[in-house]
């Protein structure tokens, strides 16, 4: 915290926006990794799910989790934000990204609308693996996959941003989901929000 803001004058502070910047933390990585772990259940549940997948027969080596936000951001990004939320270009774009790096990638599409994953992901390469139901009711179990998983595709919402925060590898995310005016820029900074390593791609949606 800068020193301008150890001593906020008022009985009460309070403090919007999305407190999710690596800026704040990320000096505290080691210990965030040994705070927020699973529980050993939850863990084993997630490996076992994963060690039963197979590419084209064979145990892959590399998985990538991949996260799709819907839900309610589908009427409230362009309604509210003036933003989209990811299509399938950018989802082409980012596995795309892996399999040209990785020797038989295995995505794991986690998502709250998973009717429309399946309609919109292709799967003809035989390395994608549609884990769960698709409700919300599935959340732990989605992030448990999602942090067992070697690296991450994100789309928007903070869910996807912890999860690939808490995997390390590598990390693709949706760049330009909002246009340059939204007043979504006023609580929320990519660049403070996304590692610097991580790969930004385009929706295609804003040009």
């Amino acid at each position: 915290m800068e020193e301008q803001y150890r001593h906020i004058p008022g009985e009460y502070v309070r403090l919007t926006g999305y407190p999710c910047s690596w800026t704040f933390y990320h000096h505290l990585r080691a210990e965030i990794l040994q705070e927020f772990t699973l529980h050993a259940h939850v863990r084993e549940e997630a490996q076992n799910f994963l060690r039963g997948l197979r590419v084209n027969g064979s145990r892959p080596s590399t998985y990538v989790g991949v996260h799709v936000r819907r839900g309610d951001y589908v009427h409230v990004m362009p309604n509210v934000w003036k933003g989209v939320v990811a299509d399938r270009r950018y989802l082409e774009q980012a596995l795309d990204w892996f399999r040209a790096r990785h020797r038989s990638p295995l995505f794991v599409i986690t998502s709250d609308d998973m009717a429309w994953c399946r309609r919109n992901i292709n799967s003809s390469h035989q390395d994608v693996v549609f884990a769960g139901n698709g409700r919300q009711g599935s959340p732990a179990r989605d992030f448990a996959l999602l942090t067992q998983c070697n690296h991450t595709v994100i789309t928007v919402g903070t869910f996807g941003i912890w999860a690939a925060y808490l995997t390390g590898g590598n990390t693709v995310y949706l760049a330009n989901f909002t246009l340059p005016g939204s007043r979504f820029h006023m609580v929320f900074k990519p660049q403070a929000a996304f590692l610097p390593e991580a790969s930004p791609f385009s929706s295609g949606q804003f040009t």
